[in-house]
């Protein structure tokens, strides 16, 4: 009898024992009917683009994942953050994942800046007034019309050579200075008459022809000479005239 009673002692003690420890040390997950949980990675994007993964975002285990940043036209990268943690470097983010994580990926605007052209003479450049985004490299260069040169090239009031890599990041100015050939002609006549004028790149209509100045023509004998379609002057002896803005000079050349 007393013996039986100390076994039912003992096995109410084990109880108790049992139930201390369940209540003390076992987690719920550890009941073999918890339920699991997934284990995820939520992805966010600020700005323009989108995110590819090699693996999966989500598993029971931890696991590993690879995260790319795809910025859209007009927009780059600039940073991720993880469970609130900005994280500087590139478009590619390794993760060991052992517990939800929170990922952000951040795309800005890239800034647009202008290039605005100036042309004086005659000439064309490869590129004209237009708006670019930073960091985009473009080459400057300028041809020449027919009887002219390239005198200078300036970018934002700088003197350049030609051709140019220009790599925006800010406004820029571009002007190219094109000058006249001047063409030296011998002419060879009793009579010559020299038209010139005080205004740059000027022209003169010399009977009926267009020319440009100065200019120079010659004769053997007296005849009327027209110019600009207006005053008819009978050149037979050394006359200088102002006419307008046409200074005419004749020399006997004997």
């Amino acid at each position: 009898m007393e013996f039986t009673r100390k076994l039912l002692l003992a096995a109410i003690l084990a109880l108790i024992g049992i139930s201390a420890y369940h209540f003390l040390y076992l987690k719920p997950s550890e009941n073999l009917n918890a339920k699991k949980h997934f284990i995820i990675v939520d992805v966010n994007i600020i700005g323009d683009g989108r995110i590819e993964h090699s693996g999966v975002l989500k598993s029971f285990e931890p696991f590993n994942v690879t995260l790319k940043a795809v910025p859209s036209g007009g927009y780059r990268f600039a940073y991720w953050e993880v469970n609130g943690s900005r994280i500087e470097g590139g478009t590619v983010l390794s993760l060991i994942v052992r517990g939800n994580t929170s990922v952000l990926a951040v795309f800005e605007e890239i800034p647009m800046y202008s290039l605005s052209v100036f042309i004086k003479g005659a000439g064309s450049c490869s590129v004209g007034n237009t708006t670019v985004l930073e960091g985009e490299r473009l080459i400057l260069d300028c041809a020449p019309s027919e009887g002219w040169k390239l005198e200078s090239a300036f970018l934002n009031g700088e003197r350049i050579e030609l051709p140019y890599e220009l790599v925006v990041d800010r406004n820029y100015e571009f002007k190219a200075v094109f000058e006249k050939v001047k063409v030296v002609e011998t002419v060879t006549a009793k009579y010559t008459l020299k038209i010139v004028s005080n205004v740059e790149d000027a022209k003169a209509v010399v009977n009926g022809r267009e020319v440009s100045l100065p200019y120079v023509v010659g004769f053997n004998k007296s005849k009327w000479v027209d110019v600009e379609g207006v005053w008819s002057l009978p050149y037979n002896e050394t006359l200088n005239w102002w006419l307008a803005w046409y200074n005419l000079t004749g020399i006997d050349s004997e």
